[in-house]
């Protein structure tokens, strides 16, 4: 009888062990206009922390970003907001969820965030939410998006889009479909 449920578990362990990982997704593609409107919060942000935990049922990981607000576009998220994303790593265990940004320490992005049924924030529309940014040897302010790369393109014709968009340009269109969107 314990050696039926030594080799049952071994078995079900190699099982696990060599099973394939998922790669099914459940991306709602979202235009500018719908990313602009869903959020509850368009933001540009400067990321001062990262860290991984476990949730209260210790059932998923979550890994808490805090960004420094350095400017907002839609909604007030004061001076800091911390976003909570599914995904991570705590000690030996890593979740992994595609589609799902990382941040680092010391990036700076424009976010599209919103609070979800449980009171967290999270980026809105997962990677669609996320815009790098950068400065050129010049000063100059880009936003960049792989997801958003023809739209980004079509803002900035003629432009190398390797730099991206200028960020002023980025949050006028955002700002610009909410304002359309109020109209009757």
């Amino acid at each position: 009888m314990a050696l039926r449920a030594i080799c049952s578990s071994t078995a079900l362990c190699l099982t696990l062990a060599l099973a394939a990982p998922a790669l099914a997704s459940q991306l709602i593609r979202r235009s500018l206009a719908e990313l602009s409107a869903g959020s509850d919060c368009i933001l540009v942000g400067r990321c001062e922390a990262v860290s991984a935990h476990w949730n209260a049922d210790h059932t998923l990981i979550l890994t808490a970003n805090r960004f420094r607000v350095l400017r907002a576009i839609k909604g007030a998220p004061g001076d800091t907001l911390t976003l909570e994303e599914l995904g991570g790593r705590v000690g030996d265990t890593t979740l992994s969820v595609s589609d799902i940004p990382r941040y680092t320490v010391g990036e700076e992005v424009l976010l599209c965030a919103h609070r979800t049924s449980l009171g967290r924030w999270e980026t809105y529309g997962a990677g669609q939410g996320k815009f790098p940014i950068v400065r050129d040897g010049e000063g100059r302010v880009w936003a960049r998006s792989e997801f958003y790369r023809p739209q980004l393109a079509q803002m900035a014709p003629g432009r190398r889009m390797d730099r991206g968009v200028p960020l002023s340009s980025l949050a006028g269109r955002l700002l610009a479909s909410l304002s359309q969107e109020a109209r009757p």
